[in-house]
């Protein structure tokens, strides 16, 4: 079950882990480290896939995702991409039209100003 709520408890667990938990790490042999190290990544890989889930706002047949909150299945203002990357500042989540970069030619000589125009003769 996925929903607002229950995405924001995750995120304060996950942040109670990272303040409570992570500070006692200790590995007493490589191997062991290793797993230490794995489990941190873990983390930062939840924390990724919840912000994610939090900006779709929006169920979908297709991605197999349903929220609870939002019941409704694939609507077209939501046929979206969810974009997330890092920023100085923690997540930083996007949302785009999946046609965002098109017309493609246009769109790539605008960001790639060496290239000569092979796509558009």
């Amino acid at each position: 079950i996925k929903n607002r709520e229950l995405l924001e408890i995750g995120l304060a667990w996950l942040d109670d882990i990272e303040t409570n938990v992570s500070p006692e790490a200790f590995a007493p042999n490589p191997h062991v480290l290793m797993r230490v190290v794995e489990s941190f990544h873990m983390l930062t890989c939840d924390r990724i896939i919840i912000q994610a889930v939090l900006a779709r706002k929006a169920s979908s047949r297709y991605l197999g995702f349903t929220r609870q909150d939002y019941p409704e299945q694939d609507p077209p203002k939501w046929h979206k991409f969810v974009t997330i990357r890092q920023a100085e500042d923690g997540i930083q989540v996007d949302v785009r039209d999946i046609d965002y970069a098109y017309p493609l030619g246009e769109n790539y000589e605008a960001h790639n100003k060496e290239y000569k125009g092979y796509l558009n003769p």
